[in-house]
């Protein structure tokens, strides 16, 4: 799933790890508890980094690359 979890009030924190997320929303909110966040529930697939592929071997974003 993306790393992307969501505290109560609608902001957004990206970690790693459930653990981490929490560490980064306390710096928001103290009072926060793991409970309190919700992970997003999408994934990213094979098809989604597989589109990626010809744009990071041709050089994007450097669109002065020779390659």
């Amino acid at each position: 799933r993306i790393p992307a979890y969501y505290l109560p009030d609608g902001q957004i924190v990206v970690e790693e790890t459930a653990e981490k997320a929490l560490e980064a929303a306390r710096k928001i909110n103290p009072d926060l508890r793991a409970e309190d966040l919700r992970q997003d529930e999408d994934v990213l697939d094979t098809w989604f980094s597989s589109g990626l592929w010809p744009f990071s071997t041709l050089g994007w974003p450097d669109l002065d690359s020779e390659d």
